[in-house]
């Protein structure tokens, strides 16, 4: 594709081929022959004789031989053939009717031609022949230059015929020209300049920069060099430079070289122009024909490199046609909705577009011939990589401008975090005293007050630098949490905040589907988002209104949604909410809520959406990617029939809640005791008396105990059934309770979810997993599951013996050999077999041979669920 042709007329105007500027040019009337004068040293070959051979066998000889035959031979003005892969030979006559003779040169002005054969005939003998193209080494052209040149001479008074063979899987153009030395030499100067010049303004943009790369980490400059860069490099490739000084002995390589150019060269173009105007953000419908531009982008690639041919060729001119057809309307989007960046970009593009017009309108004869409309692509390509790369001055201006309001803000938050130190003290102290106050406002005052604690470090964290980019640290300090424990402490903190709202509702839909939801988040930032999300709501409804959160999961994902029945957000504004600076309905706010929040939920994985109509409301929707349980936690509570519970609380309600949970599931009448217990001492009276029972039960205590010194985790230390101990506790966050229940091996249920935990009293099962890795218990529940099987699965020793009574002896019991703590399968299948349990396996990743042969161990098995 020459750059006449191709680039001239890139988008619309061309789309990098060739065949709308020849196939609408308009050749004037030649004579029969080419006649060379005396005082003219440039002639275009505007007409020539011309025979198709398709299957491409026909020699020089047998092309002659047809000149004789009808149909064989025709007259051509058209010089471009479009997509063929015919070979096609053109002949020339030229008659030299000048008194001197002198050597000629023929230029076939087009390099992308894969195969060239050229041979001259004076008074039907060959006197020249020559064979080279695209697809041989640069050396086997007789002229080294980027077109392809032929010399030869005609004597004066006398006629000469030149044949000419051209053939190729791509685009088949032959634009031909005689000239003099001289002329030609002229010629070639002017352009080799141009492109020199353009070349030089290239690499003055990369390395600038590549230098501001390194300085700033910012992924814009690297998408930006390595897309000029490439770019370049195609542009030079098409008008045969790159083969001539870059890789004149890669014949292989030049063959696909610009498909697999324009693949990265688009590539990189349609991920600068995702990241420089924030498409996703912006305009996401529009963000969607950029993810095609990258998917056709890599198939020219791949099929560049191992599968070229007519079909990628083809492609390359179509993928060049539509690039523009999607890229100029998402930056128009984008400037319409007031980005900066969009407006140089859009200029930058412009520049290119205008630049190639001017070309092909001199091919079209539109506009007479002059350097501008010579090197037209490369001014308007150099004037393009030129505003590009202003765009990228004017964002690190924006980024500076972001750092200085991002300082004086941190400086004010280091003040307020400073001043609210000692009112915090203050708080914490009288918070020791407040063990008389029922347990629901305890937790409210200490949500409150580790609310404020925790604002205040983060304030203060900020101003010594962790603020740098909210999103790196938002993710360097999450954890996984349960959402729905800071989701209720928000809701009644927000309650309290806008009781004075009498119209004003704010409810929460967290049914049972949303116990047990995981995400991984910092949870001060968390906080700190939704009650920025939910005051946003209050405002928006005014005086009288509804506001709701919804918590829901599914797919792999945690939804939070936050609905409000207000005045909605008009739809130019709304496609704005987010960036920093834009905000709606708040005088003097500054957009950083919004901001903060979206930047946060990318951070953590996941995304922000808001949705809204006039006068019908908006739905914040926070998404966010579900994480699994930590190990503390209870998915589910197994209760065997026949077997105990004792509830431990000094809160009589958290007593009514557990009995109507049991009394819903008739847990008497499959046999399961359960007793309620307020103080210590009550329960350690009932394990004296009851040792037996006392082995087998399941027990669910709280933490603080009120009146009493010993706390929950205490007595689970002291009974030492920590396997057989959920603490049920509104305190499951603080880290030494963890810490310490977890050395236990107790497990916990926060309180303010007793009501939701999913309980099940499974019949008999029909086999038992004893193993401490819960992936091996997901993979083993999920086989019995679609096996239709009874399986119950356990952790520890403790809970395996606790169960043993209510099972036959005949269970299938599967253990695993390593167990932790020095616990070994070997050694709990042998006190198992004394109960009297026959059905024992040894389920582990060792090879059998490495375990002693034993009489009460049945069989050793793998850790693959026995049923698949």
């Amino acid at each position: 594709m020459s750059l006449r042709g191709v680039l001239a007329l890139v988008v619309q105007l061309a789309a990098l081929s060739p065949a709308l500027a020849t196939a609408h040019s308009t050749p004037s009337p030649a004579p029969a022959q080419l006649e060379l004068t005396d005082g003219r040293s440039y002639y275009p070959v505007t007409e020539a004789r011309m025979l198709v051979d398709q299957e491409r066998l026909l020699s020089v000889e047998q092309v002659r031989r047809l000149e004789g035959k009808a149909n064989a031979w025709s007259t051509t003005r058209r010089f471009n053939f479009g997509y063929s892969p015919a070979r096609r030979w053109l002949k020339v006559v030229v008659s030299n009717r000048g008194a001197r003779s002198g050597n000629w040169l023929l230029e076939l002005g087009y390099p992308m031609i894969q195969k060239v054969e050229f041979y001259q005939y004076l008074e039907g003998r060959e006197v020249a022949g020559y064979k080279t193209g695209r697809l041989l080494p640069f050396s086997s052209r007789p002229i080294g230059h980027h077109n392809f040149l032929f010399e030869f001479a005609v004597p004066g008074g006398a006629s000469t015929e030149l044949y000419l063979m051209v053939e190729s899987n791509g685009t088949v153009f032959a634009p031909l020209s005689i000239a003099t030395q001289e002329a030609l030499m002229t010629k070639s100067i002017r352009t080799s300049t141009a492109v020199g010049i353009y070349v030089g303004i290239i690499l003055a943009m990369a390395l600038y920069n590549l230098f501001l790369l390194f300085a700033f980490r910012d992924r814009n400059y690297l998408y930006y060099v390595v897309y000029a860069a490439t770019f370049c490099l195609l542009l030079t490739s098409l008008n045969g430079m790159s083969y001539q000084y870059l890789w004149p002995d890669w014949p292989a390589w030049n063959k696909v070289s610009v498909p697999v150019l324009v693949g990265i060269s688009y590539l990189f173009l349609a991920l600068f122009t995702k990241s420089f105007l924030e498409t996703k953000r912006l305009t996401p419908r529009f963000d969607v024909g950029l993810n095609v531009v990258i998917a056709g982008a890599l198939f020219l690639i791949i099929g560049g490199l191992f599968s070229y041919g007519l079909f990628v060729n083809r492609f390359t001119s179509l993928f060049i046609s539509i690039v523009p057809l999607i890229v100029i309307p998402v930056s128009a989007r984008c400037a319409q909705l007031g980005s900066r960046p969009a407006v140089y970009y859009l200029v930058a593009f412009s520049c290119f577009f205008i630049g190639s017009g001017t070309h092909a309108a001199r091919d079209l004869g539109w506009l007479p011939q002059n350097f501008v409309t010579a090197n037209g692509p490369y001014l308007g390509s150099a004037a393009e990589m030129l505003f590009l790369s202003l765009g990228l001055a004017a964002r690190i201006k924006t980024l500076r401008e972001d750092l200085d309001r991002q300082l004086a803000i941190s400086a004010f938050a280091a003040q307020v975090a400073h001043d609210i130190k000692s009112p915090l003290a203050a708080l914490a102290v009288v918070e020791k005293d407040l063990t008389q106050l029922a347990e629901g406002r305890r937790i409210m005052v200490r949500s409150a007050i580790g609310r404020i604690r925790d604002i205040a470090n983060s304030l203060v964290e900020k101003d010594r630098g962790a603020k740098a980019a909210i999103a790196a640290g938002a993710a360097d300090s999450a954890a996984v949490e349960l959402l729905s424990s800071h989701i209720d402490a928000l809701l009644t903190e927000k309650r309290l905040q806008f009781r004075s709202m009498i119209g004003v509702e704010i409810e929460a839909n967290q049914g049972a589907d949303s116990y047990g939801l995981f995400a991984r988040i910092n949870p001060a930032e968390f906080k700190r988002d939704l009650s920025n999300l939910i005051n946003n709501a209050v405002e928006a409804v005014g005086e009288k209104g509804r506001v709701t959160i919804d918590l829901s999961g599914g797919d792999g994902e945690v939804v939070i949604l936050i609905q409000d029945d207000g005045k909605g957000v008009p739809p130019e504004v709304l496609a704005r909410l987010g960036e920093r600076g834009v905000t709606h309905g708040k005088p003097g706010g500054h957009g950083l809520g919004i901001h903060r929040a979206k930047a946060n939920a990318v951070a953590w994985g996941g995304s922000l959406e808001i949705t809204s109509e006039a006068g019908g409301g908006t739905t914040v929707a926070l998404r966010l990617p579900r994480a699994k349980p930590p190990a503390w936690f209870v998915a589910k509570l197994d209760i065997l029939p026949g077997g105990v519970v004792a509830v431990l609380d000094d809160d009589a309600s958290i007593h009514q809640v557990w009995r109507s949970r049991f009394n819903a599931l008739r847990l008497e009448e499959k046999g399961v005791v359960v007793l309620h217990f307020s103080r210590p001492n009550e329960l350690r009276a009932w394990r004296n008396g009851n040792p037996d029972a006392s082995r087998k039960a399941l027990y669910l205590t709280d933490y603080e105990l009120l009146g009493h010194a010993q706390t929950g985790l205490a007595l689970i230390a002291e009974f030492g059934l920590g396997s057989q101990t959920i603490l049920v506790t509104s305190r499951f966050e603080e880290k030494a309770i963890l810490d310490e229940c977890l050395r236990l091996k107790a497990r916990m249920i926060p309180k303010g979810l007793a009501g939701f935990v999913p309980i099940a009293v499974p019949a008999t099962p029909d086999a038992v997993l004893l193993d401490d890795d819960l992936l091996v218990h997901m993979a083993w529940e999920i086989a019995a599951e679609s096996r239709g099987l009874r399986f119950l699965s356990l952790k520890s020793r403790e809970e395996l013996l606790a169960n043993a009574e209510q099972l036959p002896k005949n269970t299938p019991i599967y253990l695993d050999s390593e167990l932790g703590d020095g616990v070994h399968g070997m050694g709990v299948a042998e006190e198992l077999h004394v109960l009297g349990f026959s059905e024992l396996y040894l389920a582990t990743g060792h090879a059998p041979e490495s375990f002693p042969q034993t009489a009460y161990i049945k069989r050793i098995v793998g850790k693959e669920p026995p049923w698949t």
